[in-house]
C-alpha cells in the first residue's frame, strides 16, 4: 500500500514540476492530507458515541 501511494504521489509531483505548478501540488497535497485526517477522526467520534450510548442502555 505504501509503495502504491508513493508511486501516485511521485507521478503527481512529476507532472506538476514539469508544468511548473509546484504551488498547485503543495495545495493539493495539503487538502488531501486534511481530508485523510478528518475522515478517521470523524469515524472515531462516531464509534465512541455509539459505544457510550450502548453502555448507557445496559443496566
Amino acid at each position: 500500500m505504501d509503495r502504491a501511494v508513493c508511486a501516485v504521489v511521485a507521478i503527481a509531483l512529476g507532472a506538476c514540476l514539469t508544468g511548473g505548478r509546484l504551488d498547485e501540488f503543495l495545495v493539493l497535497s495539503s487538502v488531501v492530507t486534511v481530508i485523510v485526517m478528518v475522515l478517521p477522526a470523524g469515524l472515531l467520534v462516531a464509534v465512541r458515541t455509539t459505544r457510550r450510548r450502548r453502555a448507557q442502555l445496559v443496566p
